[in-house]
């Protein structure tokens, strides 16, 4: 519904198809809707002025040591456009995902990424950075917007190399992690909390009436028993594979003071 170009018509099919209450308590969903259709509309209009043209289909090939990998992007899972430098005359890319919530966490003067919502933005912007295109990728929610700057080749293919290794290893065998209980200590560290470790199980347990990320997945249940299979080395496991997403996440408040920014 944030991109949809007539809100009225997105709130008709939500009618339609049952997912919006009877009634008043219907309306008043509708009103939020649309209201949070605006805030990140707003947003999303500021950050493309300097990106007029939309982006067709890219694709590319690496070889990164012993795996061939594949990857496609601007095929319609994110939006994408695409600006010519004014400095250097080169071609650039924006990558754009809307989250209809939050997408940090923190008081705003030690505001940080929710690291657990980013995942596939940041394997696009990598493979799109691989490719050698300077690529800026940012995903806008309700409180701020997050966003990756561009990376040279050379850096992308090295963390796209890792992750390819690290996926043949839990074929071999079920990597001792969990993405969110994971991204939950890589966060807890980052901000100094007292016990990032005991963060990343609350994550995974859940408690005070919220559900942990081991209750709602079952392939989390079919090869792991309790957070302690995990425990002994989900630090490094973190580290390997989401400290260099959290360290090349970037807070940032998308207003008409960021598009005079820019134009400077």
């Amino acid at each position: 519904i944030a991109l949809a170009d007539d809100a009225q018509q997105a709130i008709a099919q939500l009618r339609l198809s049952g997912q919006l209450a009877l009634a008043g308590f219907g309306e008043t969903q509708q009103n939020a809707l649309l209201r949070d259709r605006d805030t990140l509309r707003e947003q999303l209009d500021v950050l493309l002025l300097k990106w007029p043209q939309p982006l067709s289909v890219q694709s590319a090939h690496w070889q990164l040591g012993n795996t061939r990998l594949s990857a496609e992007w601007a095929n319609g899972q994110t939006l994408w456009r695409t600006a010519t430098d004014t400095h250097n005359t080169g071609t650039q890319w924006l990558q754009v995902s809307l989250r209809p919530g939050a997408v940090t966490e923190g008081k705003k003067e030690n505001q940080q990424a929710r690291l657990d919502t980013l995942s596939h933005l940041w394997l696009h912007h990598l493979a799109a950075c691989a490719s050698g295109t300077p690529t800026t990728s940012v995903q806008i929610g309700f409180d701020a917007a997050v966003e990756f700057l561009p990376v040279t080749a050379d850096t992308a293919q090295a963390h796209l190399q890792n992750l390819c290794d690290a996926y043949l290893q839990a074929w071999a065998q079920p990597l001792p992690i969990a993405a969110k209980t994971a991204c939950a200590y890589v966060m807890g560290l980052a901000a100094e909390h007292k016990d990032p470790m005991g963060k990343a199980q609350a994550a995974f347990e859940g408690g005070f009436g919220k559900s942990g990320e081991y209750a709602d997945s079952p392939a989390l249940q079919r090869v792991f028993h309790s957070f302690e299979d995990i425990q002994p080395t989900l630090a490094d496991w973190a580290a390997r594979l989401y400290e260099p997403m959290h360290k090349a996440a970037k807070v940032i408040h998308l207003s008409a003071d960021h598009a005079e920014e820019a134009d400077a």
